[in-house]
């Protein structure tokens, strides 16, 4: 019991320097995490690039060193206790087995659907470098969206720091299983996309305070979409304001009059994204 109250306490203290990740999502960070037999799989994301340029960091760089240690200690005394070649995990994945095969959703194509997640998945993080979620608003849900675009200003656009994503590919995209909707209740989609980046931090002065120009990071995420139940859905509406055509799923805003618009038929948009897994090939 004692040992199982250090490994709790080391978490804490990860938690605590592990919020520093660059990608949409904000999944990539300055080490590797997750595990698996695949070449996308990595380690737990444990450093926290603000401590790097947050003008109130006034703890000694010895301290902060001195806490890492101790952790990384702790967490070794705790792993030889468990299972063997065990690494630290990402999120965890849904478990398939609760999920019932894509073809359950009514007019649903699965070649289709894979496209359009890849197109999705590179509109993100364009959005995300340049700052500016508001293009991709039609792509998530209205708490989500709201959730990484308050991210994004605080973690980033406040304190002067752009997140460069180059090279962005996408490797591979497989879709889980799905839980079919009814009435209210919308059709919720599970995905996993594999992608390959590069990705590094500057400050407001252009000097780079995380990451590396030359390495690729390999993330492997699991997505979680829903769509309404009425099938019939519209992507674009028209504002009830001001009349304007408007590329909406569940909610938007028009661009011409600020409404916000609310469409019953939605189509799919994005509700969670979870890191599985990183891994950093150094060049």
């Amino acid at each position: 019991m004692k040992k199982r109250v250090l490994c709790l306490l080391a978490v804490l203290f990860l938690f605590a320097f592990a919020l520093g990740r660059a990608d949409f999502g904000d999944f990539s960070g300055g080490s590797d995490y997750g595990g698996s037999s695949d070449s996308y799989s990595g380690g737990y994301s444990g450093s926290d690039y603000r401590d790097s340029y947050d003008d109130d960091a006034d703890a000694p760089s010895v301290i902060v060193g001195a806490v890492v240690v101790v952790v990384l200690l702790i967490i070794s005394a705790c792993s030889k206790k468990g299972k063997s070649g065990a690494s630290p995990a990402g999120a965890k994945p849904v478990d398939a087995s609760t999920l019932e095969p894509v073809s359950a959703l009514a007019n649903f194509s699965e070649s289709e659907f894979t496209g359009k997640l890849s197109n999705m998945y590179v509109r993100l993080q364009e959005a995300w470098a340049a700052g500016d979620l508001k293009p991709v608003e039609p792509l998530l849900t209205a708490p989500y969206y709201a959730q990484m675009a308050a991210q994004l200003k605080r973690d980033f656009t406040d304190k002067g720091i752009t997140s460069h994503l180059e090279h962005v590919s996408v490797l591979d995209v497989k879709l889980i299983g799905c839980r079919p909707g009814k009435d209210s209740v919308p059709d919720r989609l599970f995905a996993t996309i594999n992608a390959r980046f590069v990705n590094y931090l500057t400050d407001k002065n252009g000097k780079i305070v995380r990451g590396d120009q030359n390495d690729e990071i390999y993330m492997q995420y699991e997505w979680t979409l829903e769509r309404s139940a009425d099938i019939g859905a519209e992507r674009t509406v028209n504002c009830p304001n001001c009349g304007a055509p408007v590329d909406a799923n569940r909610f938007a805003s028009c661009p011409y009059c600020n409404s916000v618009i609310e469409n019953s038929g939605y189509d799919w948009v994005i509700a969670q994204i979870k890191g599985i897994s990183r891994n950093t090939v150094k060049h």
